[in-house]
């Protein structure tokens, strides 16, 4: 992937994050906690992979460490978001 790609992506997330943060502030439910923590690794993973590109742990990229927990995070949210639909009120 290209690096001016990566910084775009990078700023992409990082407004995202500035934006679902203020959400979640002034919400004060938790309801976009999910999200903005999803982004947020999005964040450090796109950081590393612009500046830390070298680092690994076990012979592993250190940012992929924060990608699938960004997945796995995205995944949770999606899922506690179609289980509150879901529910009679």
């Amino acid at each position: 992937m290209p690096h001016w790609l990566i910084a775009a992506l990078l700023i992409v997330f990082i407004v995202h994050c500035i934006v679902f943060s203020i959400l979640t502030i002034k919400n004060k439910s938790g309801y976009y906690l999910g999200v903005t923590v999803t982004f947020f690794l999005l964040v450090v993973a796109y950081a590393m992979r612009l500046w830390a590109s070298d680092w690994s742990v076990a012979g592993i990229k250190g940012f992929w460490y924060f990608r699938i927990a960004a997945w796995v995070l995205a995944g949770v949210s999606i899922y506690l978001t179609l289980r509150r639909r879901r529910r009679p009120k």
